[in-house]
């Protein structure tokens, strides 16, 4: 079980994940086109976008420097996730 800063850290990378997920299909849409489109919306569905690959990758740096991640170890990252997905 997951307690103090760690049950946070888990509760924003979760909801982190599923808010991206909601919010794919109307990416860039302004309200008007979004209930246009969708009408009064009471499911969702999504991969997720760009920003779930970058938290990922936030995390993993985080994760290997024990917190103290920088512009170095985020680039491996990158690096590593660019791979994984070509």
């Amino acid at each position: 079980m997951l307690v103090g800063l760690e049950s946070h850290a888990f509760a924003c990378l979760s909801f982190g994940v599923i808010g991206d997920a909601m919010g794919t299909p109307t990416e860039n849409l302004e309200p008007a086109q979004i209930e246009e489109k969708f009408g009064w919306s009471i499911s969702f569905e999504g991969d997720g976008t760009d920003d779930s690959i970058m938290r990922d990758s936030d995390r993993r740096s985080l994760d290997q420097t024990n917190g103290y991640a920088d512009a170095d170890s985020w680039a491996v990252q990158w690096r590593e996730q660019t791979m994984r997905y070509s």
